[in-house]
């Protein structure tokens, strides 16, 4: 998750994982099906759906609490001390 560019919203970014990342198991069968195909070929059919999922995902407004808003801030660490700043 990242701040929209604005600072309005929270933005998702969901990368397509690697193939040996990505395991399937079957947990329920009502076909009958091979078990062990079905477990290899099911991650070849939905990672490439992947970037669909995050375009249907693209972001959403951050809520105004009692009136204020929030804004994103970017922490960062330098040497000897912490910086805070508005994103």
């Amino acid at each position: 998750m990242d701040f929209l560019p604005d600072g309005s919203g929270l933005a998702m970014t969901i990368a397509v994982p690697e193939a040996a990342d990505t395991v399937m198991t079957v947990i329920y069968n009502p076909l009958g099906t091979n078990e062990a195909q079905l477990e290899q070929v099911l991650p070849s059919v939905f990672r490439p759906l992947i970037p669909e999922l995050a375009g249907a995902l693209s972001g959403f407004p951050i809520p105004q609490f009692f009136g204020l808003s929030l804004q994103g801030v970017e922490v960062s660490r330098t040497v000897a001390s912490w910086r805070c700043s508005p994103t």
